[in-house]
């Protein structure tokens, strides 16, 4: 067809567009359905301008919730941002009316957001033409819509399980003109609890940027001076009678924009960030999600900066913050300004920063590492401190600087702290990875082990457990699998499990990856949840034990043997280096035929009765809780900064 080599989209676009030429039949590589190829002809005719527009038919129900996703991010990010919506759907949620527009977009992301609403369930497209812009659709959508409220969504976030019903739920205060949910970043630091104007300046800043999660307060809102994105709930009258929004901004200034104007023509009514409600942002990682170009800041400021607090110091009162001018003071946290904690005058508590290994989010919640971090993190607040947890990706958050103790959980992370810090280094796992080098850096290096580590001058801290999760209370013994191992399948192997197969033992296996590798009916599932552990391994007959090869051999008992203990189940490990000064009552097996032998043998003689059972229980729960373990890191953490306070 030569007129399609004239078509700016080129063949494709030109069959697309105007159908098959007469008697030339489809093409043997084109499996696509007809009724997909229908809507592809249909999407590109509307893009084009030369086909009717299809009618936009958003819900008549008022008490669904229209959703407008704004412009801007990778097509692949928005299908990320679906996704999520129709992942964490709860029966208790709103309905939802999701919207997407192509307004302005060229033909190939034009076709990939039509396909992304075509296999969904939640969202819906609108395809219009390429001059057609995207505030035009967003009105024609609302002005069809029967809908009380709306949500603006920005492209690069992806929403976390329980955002929407406290985020709508704001704007039942007539009160509030608009509510946002917290923005974090993809590190699983905050990005933005909303905007405030702290800066000597009076330009706009993130509130709680670069700040821990633990950081976002648990009232119900946090009031502020404008919002940023993210996740932004307004009523439907609103958003179209305070006009459009300012697209000589970018970012995050644009919605500050608008909803500085909403607020201003809502009698006064106040903008809200809804702790309970948390997005994820998924964009670039240095992004600036609020100013992304100087010439944003000036226009912005032109408009607002006599308008606006030039100290909005209630906010960061509100978050338990004072502020003290000092020029000096970089641009994170607060440009031109100092933070120190607002607390009672008698009180001598610290703020501490545990560096946790594991990954964020969900991927995080199947690391011991996290439980690990989270146990400890509890067990310091009972004694009076503050606490905050940063996973690996946030080690160097930006409001770092606040924190007074720095105690990396060594694993597979490395870290290297600031000496503004009093720093400790806590080994954990995987000992051979810890050079002289980087336990030079830290103020105390500490390790898991009775002999591991003095020439690098560390002491001894075993790992540990919480008897709240792990006591014989919460399950009646035997009453469950009879030899149970919890843990993932490794390409090295695990031996353990290999010696249970061998012996032929009825094995019972929960964790990732043992698919396909275990006899008929061994794999259970593959996770467990933490708060479930302890009833699971009380009620089995025997506890399987493994370490990896590096900490068996450097005496790095791990922490699932003293959980097993202290829960008052069976354990059975491999053979460890000083595990028997640490507990002497616990089986060392070597190979199939010695596993074998003590799942046949008298478990009374071998273990003792339940009443010895427990004792040993109660015995492990005084030594090895993480209680016992934050008294000796808080004890060193006062000996560091007594020496430093000596030599000042």
């Amino acid at each position: 067809e030569p007129a399609s080599l004239k078509s700016r989209g080129g063949p494709p676009q030109h069959y697309l567009r105007h159908g098959l030429p007469r008697g030339v039949p489809p093409h043997d590589l084109w499996p696509t359905p007809s009724t997909f190829l229908d809507c592809l002809t249909r999407w590109v005719r509307a893009w084009s301008g030369i086909g009717a527009v299809a009618p936009v038919e958003p819900s008549l129900d008022p008490g669904t919730v229209l959703v407008l996703v704004r412009r801007g991010g990778r097509v692949a990010r928005v299908r990320t941002l679906v996704a999520s919506l129709e992942e964490v759907r709860r029966p208790s949620d709103p309905a939802l009316d999701c919207w997407l527009t192509t307004a302005g977009l060229p033909l190939a992301a034009s076709l990939r957001l039509a396909a992304i609403a075509e296999s969904s369930d939640v969202v819906q497209v609108l395809v219009e033409p390429e001059q057609a812009t995207w505030q035009e659709s967003w009105e024609s959508i609302a002005r069809a819509s029967a809908a009380r409220l709306v949500v603006v969504l920005d492209p690069d976030v992806l929403v976390r399980p329980g955002w929407l019903s406290p985020l709508v739920g704001a704007l039942e205060s007539p009160t509030v003109a608009a509510a946002a949910a917290v923005v974090m970043d993809r590190g699983g630091s905050v990005r933005s609890a909303g905007v405030t104007f702290c800066a000597v300046d009076g330009s706009p800043q993130m509130v709680l940027g670069g700040f821990a999660a633990e950081d976002v307060p648990s009232p119900e809102f946090i009031e502020v001076s404008a919002l940023s994105g993210g996740a932004v709930a307004l009523r439907r009258d609103d958003l179209l009678a305070t006009g459009r929004f300012n697209l000589r901004l970018r970012g995050g200034l644009q919605l500050a924009d608008f909803t500085l104007r909403l607020a201003e023509g809502a009698m006064a009514r106040s903008l809200m960030v809804v702790p309970e409600s948390r997005v994820v942002f998924w964009g670039e990682a240095d992004g600036d999600s609020l100013v992304s170009r100087p010439m944003d800041l000036s226009r912005f400021m032109a408009r607002w900066a006599n308008r606006v607090p030039r100290l909005d110091e209630r906010v960061w009162r509100m978050l338990g913050w004072s502020l003290t001018h000092e020029p000096d003071v970089g641009q994170r946290p607060l440009a031109g300004h100092a933070l120190s904690r607002l607390r009672e005058a008698k009180s001598s508590a610290l703020r501490w920063a545990i560096k946790n290994p594991a990954p964020p989010f969900d991927r995080g919640e199947r690391w011991g590492d996290t439980h690990f971090a989270r146990d400890l993190a509890a067990a310091l607040r009972r004694l009076g401190e503050e606490v905050v947890i940063d996973a690996a990706p946030a080690f160097d958050r930006s409001a770092a600087s606040i924190d007074n103790v720095a105690l990396l959980v060594r694993g597979i992370r490395p870290w290297t702290p600031t000496h503004s810090q009093v720093s400790l280094l806590w080994v954990i796992s995987h000992p051979d990875e810890v050079l002289a080098a980087e336990a030079g850096t830290f103020d105390r290096v500490l390790a898991a082990s009775a002999h591991w580590g003095a020439e690098l001058g560390a002491s001894m801290l075993l790992q540990a457990t919480d008897p709240a999760l792990f006591h014989p209370d919460m399950a009646a013994p035997d009453s469950g699998p009879e030899v149970l191992f919890v843990g993932g399948a490794r390409a090295s192997g695990r031996p353990m499990v290999e010696w249970a197969v061998e012996a032929g033992l009825p094995l019972a296996v929960y964790g990732p990856g043992w698919e396909d590798l275990l006899p008929e009916g061994a794999w259970r599932g593959s996770y467990v949840e933490h708060d479930r552990l302890g009833a699971l391994y009380r009620s089995a007959g025997l506890v399987l034990c493994d370490h990896w090869s590096d900490m068996a051999e450097q005496g790095f008992v791990s922490n699932r043997l003293f959980d097993v203990l202290a829960a008052g189940g069976r354990a059975v490990s491999d053979p460890v280096s000083g595990l028997h000064a640490v507990a002497p009552d616990v089986p060392v097996v070597s190979g199939a035929e010695e596993l074998r032998a003590v799942y046949e043998a008298d478990r009374v003689s071998l273990f003792g009765d339940d009443v010895a059972v427990r004792a040993r229980a109660a015995h492990v729960a005084a030594l090895h809780s993480f209680d016992a373990r934050a008294r000796v890191l808080i004890d060193a953490v006062a000996s560091v900064r007594e020496a430093r306070a000596g030599r000042s």
